[in-house]
């Protein structure tokens, strides 16, 4: 599947700084980038770097001057879908996971998963299997949490979104993530 993605980012900079922006696409073996172009309103070192076991693809920005600077990332990407029958889903334990995706049972600053664990135990762990527990947890969610534009800020994290009820896309993932990080499901963020 092809899909276009553009991004248009407006700044007022006051002083000489530094940004370090995640606006590219992903490389990934289940999606390439076909097309993409980065463009910027004002001249400066500009650096492409590429951190983490994704690869993630950031851009460092110095710009000397104060003024206005706008940043433009268009790209055309094509995605591999991979389905998978539901009796093949078989997880046997945190014992029988690829090592990659260790990292997505762990608590973060967003998802913290082992603060949530009781919560996460008493809604979810009497439910039988993970792939039956993560369709709960997403019922739950819609059925619990009102979206809710405002409530949140770019702090807000998971335990936040479970107190006030409300929350905006962001903070929904979280509280997914947090839930199934709790459950020894592994999860993550993706934007």
């Amino acid at each position: 599947m092809r899909f276009f993605v553009s991004s248009t980012l407006y700044y007022t900079i006051s002083d000489q700084a530094t940004l370090l922006c995640s606006l590219r696409c992903m490389r990934t073996q289940g999606q390439t980038v076909i097309e993409e172009t980065l463009d910027r309103s004002r001249e400066g070192a500009c650096e492409e770097l590429s951190l983490g076991m994704e690869e993630n693809r950031f851009t460092l920005l110095e710009v000397t001057e104060p003024g206005d600077l706008t940043i433009q990332y268009e790209a055309t990407v094509a995605t591999k879908a991979v389905t998978k029958k539901i009796g093949a889903l078989d997880y046997s334990g945190v014992h029988s996971l690829d090592a990659a995706v260790i990292p997505y049972l762990f608590p973060s600053r967003y998802a913290p998963a082992d603060r949530m664990r009781a919560i996460a135990d008493d809604l979810f762990g009497g439910i039988l299997g993970q792939l039956n527990q993560a369709l709960a947890i997403e019922d739950w969610l819609y059925q619990h949490i009102q979206y809710s534009v405002g409530n949140s800020t770019e702090q807000t994290w998971a335990l936040h979104t479970f107190e006030s009820r409300a929350g905006v896309c962001r903070d929904f993932a979280h509280l997914g993530i947090t839930f199934c990080r709790a459950l020894s499901i592994p999860a993550r963020y993706v934007t």
